[in-house]
């Protein structure tokens, strides 16, 4: 080990999945804070109403994302920015958001929009957005590989680009959320970004570069991106039906080749527009324990969904798709607002 050793380097040598990684958290509660940022994200909240934050964005699953414009354009004094964003609301509703230029005035924001108080009336069209990750004390790749990728994406959309804290899977580096969608992406460049945001605009994901989509399981995320490439339809083509379910072990796991990595066999069902509803069979395999930060001490490993088979399910059970649709799987409180 030593002081030069980066985590994003490391992963793109390694060709390190990146399905599956998307924040857990449905929702977002995105902060303007102008300046450097400490590497814990809450510590940059006022002090007077940080703990009351803490519980607002735990009781809502949302996640806390500082954000600043790129660039240096940082505004010492307020008001200042706030959003709350949540993909699996209704047209319109999907991002609400003001200024705050006092801790009061930003807890009863967030208190209203994580209730739903906030929400917008019909016919608003919702905020786009985009978010690159460039929390250089949480980890260094972030700063390097997010800054010139914010930097160009700020060239081409400059009142939609933020940059933004701490979003998980440091070492895929340069990280890009495009809300109100909630869409993941990693291992970006400066000179493809813009394409890949228009890809993804123009209904084409580039599957490559998707982590997955904020607030649902891993395996789900791993089912969906597999069927936005094999069908090449939209990002809002394809809809999780009902939750994933964890199948017994096969016969030979872990004996014979190929399947040495396995630790769970899992299926999931998704409805893919203009093709039916379909069975995802996938496992999920152990990747060799790696330093997967910048500043980790010790290697760790990760569990990568991968999808192994398709089936077509029956006419009766699609009847039922529509009802048992949903966007994601994380349960109200059920994770942090800040996942380390």
């Amino acid at each position: 080990m030593t002081e030069s050793f980066r985590c994003s380097d490391a992963a793109r040598e390694r060709g390190d999945p990146v399905l599956g990684t998307a924040p857990p958290q449905p929702r977002l509660l995105l902060v303007e804070v102008p300046g450097g940022w400490p590497a814990d994200a809450i510590a940059a909240l006022p002090a007077e109403v940080r703990d009351d934050l803490v519980r607002v964005m735990t009781t809502g699953s949302a996640r806390l994302l500082l954000v600043r414009r790129p660039g240096g354009q940082h505004r010492p004094e307020g008001p200042w920015q706030w959003y709350a964003v949540d993909p699996a609301a209704s047209p319109g509703a999907r991002v609400v958001g003001g200024t705050w230029s006092t801790g009061a005035e930003l807890l009863a924001a967030a208190t209203s929009a994580l209730a739903g108080a906030a929400a917008q009336g019909p016919g608003v069209v919702d905020e786009q957005l985009l978010l690159v990750c460039t929390h250089g004390r949480k980890d260094v790749c972030c700063a390097v590989r997010g800054r010139p990728v914010a930097a160009a994406l700020g060239e081409i959309w400059p009142a939609e680009v933020w940059e933004c804290s701490h979003t998980g899977g440091d070492r895929f580096a340069a990280n890009l959320l495009v809300l109100p969608d909630g869409a993941c992406y990693g291992g970006l460049d400066a000179d493809e970004v813009a394409g890949v945001v228009r890809g993804h605009r123009a209904g084409t994901p580039a599957v490559d570069h998707l982590r997955g989509r904020i607030g649902q399981d891993r395996r789900v995320q791993g089912a969906v991106v597999a069927a936005l490439g094999r069908w090449a339809v939209p990002w809002d083509a394809v809809r999780p039906v009902g939750a994933p379910q964890v199948l017994p072990p096969a016969e030979g796991d872990g004996a014979l080749a190929g399947t040495e990595d396995v630790v769970a066999r899992w299926r999931t069902d998704v409805a893919v527009e203009g093709h039916g509803l379909w069975r995802a069979s996938g496992v999920e395999r152990l990747a060799p324990a790696q330093r997967l930060t910048c500043r980790a001490v010790q290697a760790g490993s990760v569990r990568v969904p991968e999808v192994v088979g398709w089936s077509a399910l029956p006419e009766a059970v699609r009847g039922s798709a529509a009802s048992e649709a949903v966007p994601g799987s994380a349960a109200p409180g059920s994770v942090p607002p800040d996942l380390r």
